[in-house]
């Protein structure tokens, strides 16, 4: 009863390890589900009393770049703001108080009017499907993840 029991243990044991490391996409799976959803990032629309405001993301396997733009009817003028962020470079992700996806990491800055990059600490995306923002949310959390573990660290 007793080496039963014990055997049963251990096979339970490898048998939930080996099914939690087939659940756990790789690197290129993670960015291929992103790149097939990044148009839910994607947004237009009013910015004050006649102006707009666009926002576009694009990925690849090492790179996250955001351009927004706006124009604001006011005073004429149009914005643009880049914002670059080494994929490898991602600490963590989460939802901030406006309920945007929030990327915590080393991303770079710039606006058509000041064209250098500037450091900044995190990089912010909007996605309106809820479900969506979910689902997108976990793959950035799993690139933090697995950016730390590229780099031989833990975050724990």
């Amino acid at each position: 009863m007793k080496k039963t029991l014990t055997l049963l243990i251990i096979v339970l044991g490898f048998s939930f390890n080996t099914f939690a490391q087939l659940n756990d996409a790789t690197w290129e799976e993670t960015i291929s589900f992103l790149k097939e959803n990044m148009h839910h990032l994607q947004l237009r629309g009013p910015n004050g009393p006649g102006g707009s405001f666009t926002e576009n993301s694009e990925i690849d396997n090492y790179y996250l770049k955001t351009v927004r733009s706006w124009f604001e009817k006011d005073s004429s003028k149009d914005y643009i703001q880049y914002i670059h962020m080494k994929l490898t470079d991602l600490r963590a992700a989460s939802l901030n108080k406006d309920g945007n996806i929030r990327l915590y990491g080393k991303t770079k800055l710039a606006y058509n009017h000041r064209p250098n990059f500037e450091p900044d600490n995190d990089m912010h995306l909007k996605c309106r499907d809820s479900f969506m923002k979910d689902r997108i949310l976990k793959a950035f959390k799993h690139l933090a993840y697995l950016a730390q573990e590229k780099k031989g660290g833990s975050k724990f």
